[in-house]
């Protein structure tokens, strides 16, 4: 059993491919830049080519690939927190290093393992959030294309946050060992703080957790490793269901929120499709007894991976980008009407 495993978690349940939705999915296979992931009927990550990256993960557009978050969250929280809507200067400074960057800190493997969750609850808590990258030009961890996926992650983070509150995201990407001028210009130096002085109960009590985590990790289909409020029933992945709960301060329920769901017109014929190839069973269809039928969409288990409309045979559906905050609460019903017609 090897216990430093780097390859992310997979869960095949949620994998377009193994949902056979219309195009499957090769952003895993494409965003690798180790080639270490081989695409058949399902996704499989080759232990000796991976490094841990995390570009795949970021990648994913269903949760089928994941990191434990919880940890980095964890880790960006001790650093102080304040009120989501406080003013730049008033916000709690914190980072998170790349592992190849010297020094203290909070430490991330590659940022290529920063998601919008973690960016958007380092937003919730008040917190100036500064990632500090090493040479990703030369090294064998990442790889150069990390600094670009890591502003997509930002942009993607800046949409979710663009009706919350007028603040924009106070997050800069810094390279370690760069002048100071060219690092102030984002607004941000890399002051990476000493750690907390850690008691030796607290020093065990992780070693147990990190060593549950590796051994997790071997164990394939687990959901997240090294997490034990994590059932196997859950079927909103961690990343969004952590994108949910960042959504602060919490606005109007009738405010317009950035969260892609589909929605569907009169060409809908009520097959199953939709249901079949969701990933995280979001959409449900329920046959009445008058013989009619209900698509119903779990709006907060939806990722917005597209993989209803691509496959929609009669090309009835189609991704919107927002949704009124309310509805992240909501079943919302997509289309009712006539049985099948064929």
């Amino acid at each position: 059993m090897n216990l430093t495993d780097p390859r992310p978690t997979y869960t095949g349940e949620r994998c377009l491919v193994e949902k056979n939705a219309v195009g499957g999915c090769d952003k895993c296979m494409q965003a690798c830049p180790h080639d270490a992931v081989r695409i058949t009927s399902r996704v499989e990550i080759l232990e000796e080519a991976c490094t841990g990256c995390g570009l795949c993960v970021q990648s994913c557009p269903s949760g089928a690939l994941e990191f434990d978050l919880l940890s980095h969250l964890g880790a960006l929280k001790t650093q102080g927190t304040t009120a989501a809507s406080a003013e730049s200067e008033a916000r709690v400074p914190c980072s998170l290093k790349c592992s190849k960057v010297p020094g203290n800190g909070a430490t991330i493997e590659c940022l290529g393992r920063v998601t919008p969750a973690l960016v958007l609850a380092s937003s919730a808590w008040g917190q100036r959030l500064t990632l500090v990258r090493g040479d990703c030009d030369t090294c064998k961890l990442g790889d150069p294309t990390v600094p670009g996926a890591v502003e997509n992650v930002l942009q993607i983070a800046r949409e979710y946050r663009s009706e919350l509150h007028p603040n924009a995201l106070e997050v800069r990407v810094v390279r370690y060992g760069e002048s100071s001028a060219e690092n102030a210009d984002s607004g941000f130096i890399p002051e990476l703080p000493a750690p907390a002085p850690v008691s030796r109960r607290d020093a065990l009590t992780s070693m147990a957790r990190n060593t549950r985590g590796g051994v997790a990790r071997v164990i394939p289909d687990r959901l997240l490793p090294g997490v034990e409020t994590k059932v196997e029933a859950q079927h909103i992945p961690d990343e969004w269901a952590w994108r949910k709960r960042a959504l602060r301060p919490t606005p109007a329920l009738e405010n317009p929120q950035y969260w892609p769901t589909p929605s569907v017109n009169e060409n809908c014929i009520f097959c199953p499709v939709c249901t079949n190839v969701c990933p995280t069973e979001a959409i449900k269809r329920d046959r009445l007894e008058d013989g009619s039928y209900t698509l119903t969409l779990e709006v907060a288990a939806c990722t917005g991976c597209n993989a209803c409309v691509l496959s929609c045979p009669p090309d009835a559906m189609k991704l919107e980008a927002r949704v009124p905050h309310g509805q992240l609460n909501e079943f919302v019903v997509l289309r009712e009407g006539g049985g099948l017609e064929y």
